[in-house]
Order: structure tokens, then C-alpha cells, then sequence
């Protein structure tokens, strides 16, 4: 499942704790541009605008696209991500047991 470890990058949990933040050169251990948007945040448990937010980051970097763009074709982006979470709400209206089950994993 190639979105887990994905999540894992962008929210900085595939770091130590204390790993600076920001990407490496690889001549130098000194980071180079910004950290991650989770560093920002720092959120504590897996959300579904969490995944929502994951999986448009990475339909865009499987795309032929050579930078991002919200609208690309007939890709919608604002609507893909609202999908995405109206997966998760819509399934806690019936049991909730997909989008428990679902939110559980991604959060280990």
C-alpha cells in the first residue's frame, strides 16, 4: 500500500522525533528548504482530510503534470478531496466500522 508510507513522509512520522526538519543535501548534514506542513500543525491523530489530503498530493505526483495544479483535465481537485472524505463521514453514518478500521491503521 503505497499510501501509508507516503502519509508517513509528508506528516514527518517517518522521522525521529527530533530529526531537523527540512530535506538533506546530500553533501551536507544541514537541511535545505522547509519541512513538512505537518511540522506546522503537528497533528496528533489521522484525520480523513488528513488521507483526503495525501492522496491529491499523490494523484498530482503520479500525474503527467509538471507542477501543481488544482483543475488538471478533467481532474477536479477540490472535488477528488471532498470524495475522499465523504468516504470516511458517509460510512460513519451507516456503522462506521470501515472509516474506525481505516483511520486506526493509517495512524499506527
Amino acid at each position: 500500500m503505497a499510501l501509508l508510507p507516503a502519509y508517513k513522509d509528508f506528516s514527518g512520522r517517518s522521522r525521529p522525533p527530533n530529526a531537523p526538519s527540512g530535506r538533506f543535501s546530500k553533501f551536507s548534514s544541514l537541511p535545505i528548504g522547509r519541512g513538512c506542513i505537518a511540522q506546522l500543525y503537528q497533528p496528533e491523530t489521522v484525520t480523513p482530510e488528513n488521507i483526503a489530503y495525501t492522496v491529491t498530493l499523490l494523484r498530482n505526483l503520479l500525474s503527467a503534470s509538471d507542477s501543481w495544479e488544482e483543475n488538471d483535465g478533467d481532474f477536479e481537485g477540490e472535488g477528488f478531496y471532498d470524495a475522499v472524505v465523504r468516504l470516511f463521514k458517509d460510512d460513519e453514518d451507516r456503522d462506521g466500522e470501515w472509516a474506525r478500521e481505516s483511520l486506526v491503521l493509517w495512524d499506527t
